[in-house]
């Protein structure tokens, strides 16, 4: 088969999400198949940080995509149908939600949950922002509906996903995220007082994404709190300092994945109070470094948890996230049971099983 892969995130230099997916899946892909042809659409020239494989079975074509405004729709919607043509591709996969209205060949799309129906009132609504949200709700959709197979990353999404686009279940394929392999128990002290030091990391801390801590034990640990997205930094400071808690509260942003590893080593716990998920991969990466979560009961969380996180009710309930706390910081029993349920869970999730059935995938949608 000769498989068209729209890769813009693995030389995007946004972090996250869709760039996590893209390079895992990638690399996955690269380790578990040797016989199909791959051809990778760039949207810029990689830089030596990029990861891309390098086996012969693996072309990389840079399809530029970083004109103002328009660059990466005229990419996505012209540009790709052209390269589908031109490499005779037997299918395209889109990872990132959106692809080409237009088919040349048979498609697979990758639709990670629906948050994006919803785009947040947070941050700056420039023009680019509002374009750009207005192309997500309309060609997503469309993506949706018009794809000859959906990849999705939980059954809380297919289900979704489903009921949203009126899509038969069949045509729904889950192929689970995973906690990539750097993120593990590290035995290296010299390298996490280095972090410790770099980023000013208090010697007990409690670790969360995008959240603050009720705890009624904050004089002894502090709150470290990562924010993933910039234009929210001074809604985070705000908050701080109308609940009084920037004595003990840390914000850090533009982390890089080698010091993620540490800090969350490093942490005495993990918070995670999010409303809403389609997979929830923070809680995986913690669990594989050896740290207790609390988490919110709700969308795909309990479904990737399983029995080796706290769950609470509402992500909002900040007395349920308090007793947990409390329990997990003074219970060493308690703490023990739920890291070693951490990386029973962790086990069970793997990026060599995903790019199989990624590729099952590719396939069913090339046979049908």
């Amino acid at each position: 088969m000769r498989i068209g892969i729209d890769a813009r995130f693995l030389t995007h230099p946004q972090k996250g999400g869709f760039k996590t997916y893209t390079e895992n899946l990638i690399s996955a892909l690269a380790k578990v198949d040797h016989r199909n042809h791959y051809f990778l659409f760039l949207d810029r020239n990689p830089s030596s940080f990029d990861i891309l494989p390098k086996q012969d079975n693996f072309t990389y074509i840079v399809l530029n995509g970083i004109m103002p405004y328009m660059g990466m729709i005229l990419r996505e919607q012209i540009g790709l149908p052209w390269m589908s043509i031109k490499y005779k591709l037997d299918i395209l996969h889109s990872p990132c939600l959106t692809s080409p209205i237009i088919k040349s060949c048979p498609s697979v799309v990758t639709v990670h949950d629906l948050i994006w129906m919803h785009p947040t009132e947070n941050g700056p609504s420039d023009f680019y922002r509002t374009l750009m949200n207005k192309y997500y709700k309309i060609v997503a959709a469309s993506s949706a509906k018009k794809a000859d197979l959906i990849l999705t990353v939980s059954n809380y999404s297919k289900t979704k996903i489903s009921n949203t686009f009126k899509k038969d279940l069949n045509r729904i394929i889950v192929t689970y995220e995973a906690a990539n392999r750097k993120y593990r128990i590290l035995d290296d002290t010299t390298r996490i007082e280095e972090v410790r030091k770099k980023h000013n990391l208090a010697n007990d801390y409690i670790l969360a994404i995008g959240s603050a801590d009720p705890s009624n034990i904050r004089k002894k640990y502090f709150l470290v709190i990562i924010c993933t997205h910039s234009h929210l930094l001074s809604e985070f400071i705000s908050e701080i300092d109308a609940l009084d808690i920037g004595e003990t509260t840390q914000l850090l942003g533009n982390i890089s994945d080698a010091d993620l590893v540490v800090i969350y080593n490093a942490a005495s716990l993990f918070i995670f109070p999010s409303k809403s998920e389609g997979f929830g991969l923070p809680l995986l990466e913690a669990m594989a470094c050896g740290v207790p979560c609390i988490t919110a009961k709700n969308s795909s969380i309990p479904e990737v948890a399983g029995d080796a996180a706290f769950l609470i009710n509402e992500a909002v309930d900040a007395a349920g996230f308090s007793e947990k706390i409390n329990i997990l910081l003074t219970n060493p029993d308690e703490r023990h049971k739920l890291i070693q349920r951490g990386f029973d869970q962790v086990s069970k999730f793997s990026w060599e099983k995903c790019a199989q059935e990624t590729l099952a995938a590719y396939d069913l949608a090339v046979s049908q």
